[in-house]
């Protein structure tokens, strides 16, 4: 998602799908082996014992089957035919969700965590020890950060990603695949009272903690706003459209309709009355908004935040000293291009040449070959969002589709904001970001690549946003705007992107109070405070994520010299998915040896055991020639293509059940 620098721009689910999507939002820390440094002590241990590729996948096929036979929303959001990856969704637990740890689905977690560190990776090929150590990664933080002493830390009710939000976000993007989605749809919706009663029960608890602390205002305003438009609101018709798409008789579709409307009046839109009424309940008890730092334990759970979100271990004090360098070299390169061309610092906004939005992704889509590995044809449309759906800060959003889906891609940007003026910079950046060579261009390279369903599942949010960040800004070369001024622009946009995440650090774990950071900052500086202690750690996935990649393209380009391929370089750095930057090193470090040895004949050794090297089919893991083994039934290697449709299950009939509830 692509959203103004400074406003918040997380656009999670937060604690909504926190549970669905515990490898998917939530970044775990690692150390240099890729691997978190932390332990848990109430994981169940088993014998260490070395397996093979097929039994490995034996294992990914049970965990990803009993991960989303706990929540019919991950299913759905991952699968539009469910059964073929033998998840049987009578079991799928039909919710919105819970805003503490469920404690059988922590259970499970750490079972699968004890499972991973159990396996030894010695006979694995490249990429499933690269999915073990990621899996183990992103575990370690899912239950260290479910420790019952982080309870009731942060903020459920921030105004992108709040539980307001994320309601109407999740039923106005609801696909119906087919005719049987229409009956958990209403479950889901009948479901949202109860959600609701729960948010306000944790809020009344935080209150009770002393660690409730939000902009009660501009919360009450947005839900006050849905309760007015109840009768022309764009979820209802957002959904009816969705009936209208399975293309069923008129008589069938109406009654559905029909269904769909009741269940939105009368569980969807009261709630948003009983939450303005509850939280006005707690208008006595709202505290004054402040980091993380400020609360107890809240600077240890800002250490995880801020790892998870950044997607690397990085100590805090590392990456202010980085971030305070790439400031310092923002500055320096900027003087420098003012020294012989004072006029490229004149032009506030650079205008490219697009008359309109239509222009653009078709312009990206022709210019990205010569910089990015070659995709498969991409099928997307784009979409303005309806006024009410519009959020202030918020410019533009990617619907990831499910991984076996046909649908088209969709981008929806909000024309109301940042519509107005196609030839805007600003907006060229942002349809880089989620379009092509950014979040959606990465969703097909995904699916041209991957070889398990496992991968779409991993998760590291500074690679997700940090890629499309980076991404987009190597494209503003192409579009003709005088060098100079497009460098000035990116280099003054990068310094600002640089600021927030130095704030970040000094609310929430420096513990600056709104004086201390004013300041610094100047006074006036409220808001920023506001959105930065409202929703910790954000801003990392974005712009630390996109540092951290800026600094392997400069490392690999110092290392080759005239032989630094850009294609190579993000052929790299995509291959492996969104997964840590210990990993991401690794590949990156892999592409430069052995562009090395091609182009100079060196005798080094090549790094045969990353992903890498795998993929261009150099020795697997197991030091034979074959590649890693493409999507088969039965486990069996062979290098047939991936499907349009997704991978398959790769590790055929379960030999060993790893989750046995016996």
């Amino acid at each position: 998602m692509k959203s103004q620098a400074k406003k918040y721009k997380n656009r999670l689910l937060l604690v909504f799908l926190s549970s669905l999507l515990a490898a998917g939002c939530a970044q775990p820390s690692a150390s240099s082996s890729s691997q978190s440094n932390t332990t848990t002590s109430e994981s169940v241990s088993y014998e260490t014992t070395a397996v093979s590729n097929t039994e490995f996948e034996n294992f990914l096929d049970q965990y990803v089957v009993k991960l989303c036979e706990s929540s019919y929303l991950l299913t759905h959001r991952y699968f539009e035919h469910p059964e073929n990856y033998g998840i049987d969704l009578d079991k799928c637990k039909i919710t919105l969700g819970t805003f503490t740890p469920d404690p059988e689905e922590l259970a499970f977690e750490k079972k699968a965590l004890s499972i991973l560190e159990s396996f030894e990776d010695t006979n694995l090929n490249a990429t499933n020890k690269q999915i073990r150590e990621q899996l183990i990664w992103e575990l370690n933080l899912t239950v260290n950060m479910s420790d019952e002493k982080f309870e009731y830390l942060g903020s459920i009710w921030s105004e992108i990603s709040g539980v307001q939000a994320s309601l109407t976000d999740t039923f106005s993007e609801f696909q119906l695949y087919t005719e049987e989605d229409v009956e958990p749809l209403i479950a889901l919706i009948n479901d949202v009272p109860r959600y609701v009663k729960e948010a306000l029960d944790y809020s009344s608890k935080q209150a009770e903690a002393k660690t409730f602390a939000i902009d009660l205002g501009t919360v009450v305003a947005t839900c006050q706003s849905i309760v007015n438009s109840k009768d022309d609101s764009p979820v209802t018709s957002e959904l009816m459209a969705e009936v209208d798409a399975l293309g069923l008789d008129s008589e069938k579709s109406e009654t559905y309709k029909q269904q769909i409307r009741d269940a939105l009046q009368q569980s969807f839109f009261p709630s948003f009355q009983t939450i303005i009424d509850g939280l006005n309940g707690l208008k006595d008890k709202n505290g004054t908004v402040k980091g993380m730092a400020s609360y107890k334990n809240g600077r240890e759970a800002y250490e995880y935040v801020l790892q998870s979100y950044a997607g690397s271990s990085d100590d805090i004090e590392v990456m202010k000293e980085e971030i305070r360098t790439a400031m310092d070299d923002a500055v320096t390169e900027y003087r420098s291009i003012l020294r012989t061309n004072a006029e490229a610092a004149m032009v506030e906004e650079p205008e490219t040449r697009f008359t309109s939005v239509s222009e653009i992704m078709p312009f990206l889509e022709e210019r990205y070959p010569a910089e990015f590995p070659i995709v498969k044809t991409m099928d997307y449309e784009i979409k303005e969002l309806s006024p009410e759906q519009s959020k202030n800060g918020v410019m533009a959003y990617f619907v990831i589709q499910p991984i076996d889906s046909k649908r088209p891609y969709e981008i929806r940007y909000n024309a109301r904001d940042y519509g107005s003026d196609p030839s805007s910079l600003t907006l060229y950046d942002t349809f880089a970001h989620e379009g092509i060579p950014g979040h959606m261009y990465q969703a097909q390279y995904n699916r041209d690549h991957f070889k398990h369903p496992i991968q779409y599942f991993l998760s590291s949010f500074g690679m997700q946003e940090g890629y499309a960040t980076y991404a987009a800004y190597q494209t503003i070369p192409w579009t003709g705007i005088d060098e100079d001024t497009a460098r000035v622009w990116e280099l003054t946009d990068q310094y600002s992107n640089y600021s927030v995440l130095l704030m970040d650090i000094q609310i929430n774990y420096d513990d600056y109070s709104l004086d201390e950071f004013e300041n610094v900052w100047g006074k006036g500086s409220e808001a920023i405070y506001n959105q930065l202690a409202e929703n910790p750690g954000v801003f990392f996935g974005y712009y630390y994520g996109c540092l951290k990649i800026l600094q392997l393209q400069d490392i690999a380009k110092e290392s080759l010299g005239e032989i630094y391929d850009p294609v190579s370089f993000n052929d790299a750095l995509l291959q492996a998915g969104d997964v840590n930057f210990g990993l991401i090193e690794e590949n990156i470090q892999s592409y430069i040896n052995n562009a090395r040895s091609s182009a100079y004949g060196s005798k080094e050794n090549k790094d045969t055991d990353s992903a890498a090297s795998d993929n261009a089919g150099d020795q697997a893991a197991d030091k034979s020639e074959s590649k890693i083994p493409a999507p088969s039934s039965n486990g069996s290697d062979n290098t047939n293509e991936v499907e349009d449709t997704g991978p398959t299950n790769q590790g055929g009939d379960f030999e060993e059940e790893y989750f046995d509830e016996n």
